[in-house]
């Protein structure tokens, strides 16, 4: 198994000196790196929360059916231009 797992991840066997160094950049037994983690989670918590109040769902919702109409709009008038621009020179030949 441990032959199959460097086979499909080649980067380690470069840095399998580091795995389960103290301090090393696979050293997950310091709190740092979960702390860390959880401060940026409840930072972007936070953010959520504050957005979710501010923002009205049912509007949103209407702007992200609006942009999706758009896009098959724009599609549309695209695949009309290259169609028209195609059959010209088909008409007229190369």
């Amino acid at each position: 198994m441990r032959r199959e797992l460097l086979d499909k991840n080649p980067w380690m066997e470069a840095e399998s000196a580091g795995f389960g160094a103290k301090g090393g950049d696979y050293d997950f037994s310091s709190s740092k790196h979960v702390s860390s983690q959880q401060k940026a989670l409840g930072k972007q918590s936070a953010a959520l929360e504050s957005l979710s109040k501010r923002i009205n769902k049912k509007v949103l919702s209407m702007f992200e059916k609006v942009h999706c109409i758009d896009m098959y709009i724009y599609i549309y008038i695209h695949m009309c231009i290259f169609v028209y621009i195609y059959l010209g020179q088909v008409e007229r030949g190369p």
